[in-house]
């Protein structure tokens, strides 16, 4: 019985350990993608002496909400024109995962 519960005992901690294990690669797989994002961010939204050339999500956003305040009949074009540039965007890094893939086989 003794070995029964030192097993059961060694089992328990078993699974622990590899919760923990799961736990910790998903940390470091969301840091990654948010290191990576950072990057990205870095390379395209500013230039060389650090200075943002690229406005924040929520500055572009903020613009929107205030010119369709001002002029609320342009609504419809301007939902047209969000969708496009999510088309654009998703079109354009499907391409960059393309090419990325081409030429690092392992990404």
């Amino acid at each position: 019985m003794e070995n029964h519960q030192k097993i059961s005992s060694i089992l328990y901690e078993v699974k622990l350990k590899e919760s923990q294990i799961r736990s910790v690669k998903n940390d470091i797989s969301r840091l990654k993608d948010e290191v990576e994002n950072l990057k990205l961010e870095e390379m395209w939204c500013y230039d060389p002496t650090g200075k943002r050339i690229v406005p924040t999500a929520e500055e572009q956003a903020a613009e929107i909400s205030q010119n369709l305040a001002e002029y609320p009949h342009l609504v419809e074009d301007t939902v047209k024109a969000l969708l496009q540039k999510k088309l654009d965007l998703q079109n354009d890094l499907d391409e960059l995962r393309q090419k990325s893939s081409e030429i690092d086989p392992f990404s």
